[in-house]
């Protein structure tokens, strides 16, 4: 039985004999119509393959989206590959709202996960798609098997995948969202580079800050709330200084610029609610005048010794997102 791990060596040697390979892809979301499609959402992927010196040990990734987005400890991972067992499933994914509700969009892996079953006209089922080679096809100057993916609906992925190295060169999923609206995935591999001893060290450094970050966080999988409680803001805050000089001149300086506004902005707001607090927690209320929305008046007194709470707002989105507008 061949195994994926031993058909993902065999894949990703002619890549390089270099400690680590660099893939970046783009890509994006369109939302078919009858007219053709409206792109909603664009992207970018970067995939870092890390090789120990007995194959490939692990893919970092880093995904940068438009629009809505994952909040930043979900918009990076890491996907091991540990010899003599199956790789972890990795959690590449787009998130996107469409009519108001949040839809996490599945990305393909860029390693491809049948290798050993490419050749012409071969045909299998992994999970709940079957897989077709249905011909071999240039994209730019690589050579590719052309892939068609299939569930009981109707096709749902084309893929090609680039014959020499296993490599996801460019790809088209459909998926659906909302009352059954359809959406495409497009994504294109830009780039394929190298990576020496030298400059791996320094991309060492930003990845494992990140990801012991990510871990000490313990946000459950697939959170998109993007707040952190007050123990997840001190962990945050503690490696920002650190991961901010770790990750200049690296492909990971963007997110950990946004890291830094993020927690900071965060804490900002904590102190200010703290503030506003201690400054009138317990006191008396000022003397007040409302009218109800059926515009009757509203007697203070008659809240007396009652906890009230005035929430002040502006609706500016359609549709509403959250938070529901500014809170004074």
């Amino acid at each position: 039985m061949i195994t994926f791990l031993s058909c993902f060596l065999a894949a990703l040697a002619p890549l390089g004999d270099g400690p680590a390979v660099e893939l970046r892809y783009s890509g994006a979301l369109v939302q078919l119509t009858r007219d053709g499609g409206d792109e909603v959402k664009s992207f970018k992927l970067y995939a870092l393959v890390r090789n120990a010196e007995a194959g490939p040990r692990d893919l970092v990734f880093l995904v940068e989206e438009t629009g809505d987005a994952w909040p930043w400890p979900e918009r990076f991972g890491q996907i091991d590959l540990a010899p003599g067992g199956e790789p972890a499933r990795p959690q590449i994914q787009l998130l996107h709202r469409h009519d108001g509700t949040l839809y996490p969009l599945p990305l393909r892996l860029p390693l491809f996960e049948h290798t050993d079953k490419l050749q012409a006209d071969a045909v299998w089922t992994a999970g709940k798609l079957e897989y077709e080679v249905t011909g071999q096809q240039s994209r730019g100057e690589r050579q590719c098997w052309q892939v068609e993916a299939a569930t009981n609906f109707g096709r749902a992925q084309t893929l090609w995948i680039e014959k020499d190295t296993g490599l996801l060169v460019e790809s088209r999923q459909i998926v659906f969202m909302g009352q059954g609206d359809r959406f495409e995935i497009t994504a294109k591999l830009d780039s394929t580079a190298p990576v020496s001893a030298a400059a791996l060290a320094a991309l060492d450094k930003p990845i494992a800050a990140l990801l012991a970050v990510q871990r000490d966080l313990k946000r459950p999988a697939g959170t998109t709330r993007p707040e952190l409680n007050d123990e997840q803001l001190k962990i945050a805050s503690a490696a920002l200084d650190q991961l901010q000089r770790d990750s200049e001149a690296t492909p990971f300086r963007t997110l950990a610029s946004a890291i830094v506004r993020d927690v900071k902005d965060q804490l900002q707001r904590a102190d200010d609610v703290e503030g506003l607090a201690k400054k009138f927690l317990g006191q008396p209320a000022p003397e007040f005048e409302l009218r109800s929305l059926a515009d009757g008046a509203i007697d203070p007194a008659t809240y007396a010794g009652k906890t009230v709470l005035l929430h002040f707002w502006k609706y500016h989105d359609d549709p509403l997102t959250e938070p529901y507008g500014q809170v004074g």
